[in-house]
């Protein structure tokens, strides 16, 4: 995200040193490099400035092809939940009924990388067991989320 002040009227941004400009401001998907931001306003006048694009692990694609695993489903007494961490993340699980009420955190502090493994017994934080039905598990990871859904069935 590049944000201008002053200027007359509408700003339009670029990042190719003002070959193209876009009316936002936010410039989504770009690969690690050095780019060239150029603010113009609609007098033409422009300021530009040199951006570094560091390489960065981004939570929310980890968690989208990790492969969160949430076994068995349907369960009946327990459902494991697994996933990898290529970083130590702050992680909170949470399962969430279909009106979207939470029913249990399940887990809600650092973790350390590598692969970690949740479980939840069907019961909600008061230790009362829940009725057979859809669930979700909500999981965050350094503020990525995914959600899962979970069927659990009656003994």
């Amino acid at each position: 995200t590049v944000t201008a002040t002053g200027g007359t009227g509408t700003i339009t941004y670029s990042k190719d040193g003002g070959s193209t400009f876009q009316s936002s401001n936010l410039f989504e998907n770009l690969a690690a490099g050095n780019y060239t931001v150029v603010v113009k306003d609609a007098n033409d006048c422009q300021a530009q400035t040199l951006v570094t694009v560091e390489a960065d692990v981004n939570s929310s694609k980890i968690l989208s092809t990790s492969g969160i695993e949430c076994y068995p489903n349907p369960f009946k007494e327990e459902v494991f939940i697994r996933l990898y961490l290529p970083n130590n993340s702050d992680v909170t699980v949470e399962v969430y009924n279909q009106t979207g009420q939470k029913i249990k955190v399940i887990q809600d502090s650092k973790i350390f990388d590598g692969d970690t493994e949740f479980s939840w017994d069907g019961h909600n934080e008061n230790n009362q067991r829940v009725k057979a039905g859809f669930y979700f598990i909500r999981i965050v990871v350094d503020n990525a989320v995914i959600t899962r859904k979970i069927v659990l069935t009656d003994y």
